[in-house]
């Protein structure tokens, strides 16, 4: 194939192969409305470097490029341990970037590691952005999906389904006897995860026969400060949810601590789930129950995935995963019921 060069960069541009040289170089050097034109035409032909481009064409770079939107997170974490160690064994190098969960800034960081002639990629969920997927295409790179499920994807993905997952904490609180359970999500918006938990929730609640409430949906930034928010803006309610379902054991650890310093019960006064089911889940006060999602053998998977084809050419296939409610203490039956935990 035939990748884009400097002097292309520059005929789309306008301007000098030298002037897309120190754009690339010393960006610094160059007048803003050259050098916008310049990462214009950069985006829209695609061009990478090319000392990249050499590797693409002759051979093995020996590094993996990886695009999550977080590092500073227990569960990214440890899928990103145990990919790294077993691509170290392998001898692939593993580059991780990350997005910050802005979907805008993922085409330019999988354009840097095509940059640097990775030999595959691992994005995590199943929407990205159409530059992203374009840019991918153009240069022929492997990539899989991890972290979620969608039924109809073109790519290889390898993960479960968040829709379904979220669904088993819901249908558990509903056979409890909650009639008003609320929700703490991630954002939406270019996080088909937290899209497709929601859902998960309202199918669950309307298979319950019970109202869904958007007031009690709430979305926030990952992390136990925005979870302690979203649960005090819950309970303030004029009319409170009985039960909350969390996307997230990070919401849910806030939502334990907010709970705490209100002097409410959990879960006498109002039960709490989790997500992830991470380490800590069972040593909390109470012991969180949780969505286990099969976050180990994703990364295994994804890595075997990926060497089966780089080293023995075996075609990448995808992957659905199970996840599991583990029931615990958080959570509590109104009028006597028990919990009923759900497996699939």
């Amino acid at each position: 194939m035939t990748f884009p060069t400097i002097e292309d960069v520059a005929r789309h541009a306008g301007v000098s192969s030298s002037t897309v040289s120190r754009v690339l170089n010393n960006p610094e050097m160059v007048r803003s409305e050259r050098r916008l034109r310049v990462e214009q035409a950069i985006d829209e032909l695609g061009f990478v470097p090319l000392t990249a481009a050499q590797t693409l064409k002759s051979g093995r770079s020996m590094t993996i490029g990886a695009v999550f939107p977080r590092l500073d997170s227990i569960l990214f974490g440890s899928v990103l341990n145990e990919m790294q160690s077993r691509f170290d064994e392998a001898g692939y190098t593993l580059i991780v970037m990350t997005t910050g969960y802005d979907i805008a800034v993922e085409p330019n960081r999988v354009r840097q590691l095509i940059a640097r002639g990775v030999d595959a990629l691992v994005l995590v969920g199943g929407l990205h952005a159409p530059e992203t997927d374009e840019l991918i295409a153009r240069h022929h790179v492997p990539r899989v999906n991890i972290w979620s499920w969608q039924e109809e994807s073109p790519h290889v993905q390898i993960g479960f389904c968040n829709r379904r997952a979220a669904h088993k904490a819901a249908v558990h609180l509903c056979a409890l006897g909650h009639s008003r359970i609320g929700v703490i999500s991630g954002h939406t918006e270019g996080n088909d995860r937290a899209e497709m938990c929601l859902t998960g929730v309202s199918d669950a609640l309307a298979a319950a026969d019970l109202p869904i409430d958007r007031s009690l949906f709430a979305t926030a930034g990952f992390g136990i400060e925005e979870g302690a928010a979203a649960f005090l803006a819950l309970i303030n309610r004029r009319q409170p949810p009985t039960a909350i379902v969390c996307t997230s054991d990070l919401f849910a650890f806030g939502a334990l601590r907010e709970a705490r310093r209100l002097g409410l019960r959990v879960p006498e006064d109002i039960s709490i789930t989790g997500f992830d089911d991470s380490e800590f889940a069972e040593i909390s006060t109470p012991a969180l129950t949780s969505v286990r999602t099969p976050r180990q053998m994703m990364a295994t998977r994804c890595v075997q995935t990926i060497l089966g084809y780089l080293t023995d050419g075996r075609a990448m296939s995808s992957l659905r995963l199970s996840t599991e409610l583990v029931v615990r203490d958080s959570t509590k039956g109104q009028n006597g019921r028990t919990p009923n935990p759900s497996r699939s």
